[in-house]
């Protein structure tokens, strides 16, 4: 059977073998192959030699998924959750990001550097850096 072609862009660097993404994750990779073939959670890209892709998108489902089983949800109950109304992350008002926001502003008003580190490196613990720039400094910097 042919494998399905790439897409140009996944040869800019913006995409990620399974060795990367499960050391920036903490996610073993016969676990995030498990979460595509049984579960049909993540959808890697695939190379012309069959190799899988994770771009930003499949990085950040894999940090939702891991948000929701340290929840407690077991992994059968992941998909119906990632499928529920307000569970995307489109926008980036959307989950924490206000919380953390407030406490970096009230933190730069108090001029209180151990509070800022602390928000920054929880926020970073749990989101690719990409996306705290976009949910959380940019906006800060704005109000600011």
């Amino acid at each position: 059977m042919p494998r399905p072609k790439s897409r140009p862009f996944a040869e800019s660097g913006d995409f990620f073998p399974i060795r990367t993404v499960s050391h920036l994750t903490g996610v073993n990779s016969v676990t995030l192959r498990a979460w595509e073939r049984r579960h049909g959670l993540i959808k890697p890209q695939r190379t012309l030699g069959g190799h899988r892709l994770y771009g930003p998108a499949q990085i950040e489902v894999i940090h939702r998924i891991l948000g929701l089983l340290e929840k407690g949800l077991p992994i059968s109950q992941v998909e119906r959750a990632l499928a529920a109304p307000g569970a995307q992350r489109g926008k980036v008002e959307q989950g924490p990001w206000n919380a953390y926001r407030d406490r970096i502003v009230s933190a730069v008003a108090r001029y209180d550097d151990d509070e800022l580190e602390e928000v920054y490196s929880q926020a970073l613990s749990l989101y690719p850096i990409e996306t705290v720039t976009d949910g959380l400094l940019l906006p800060v910097l704005q109000e600011l």
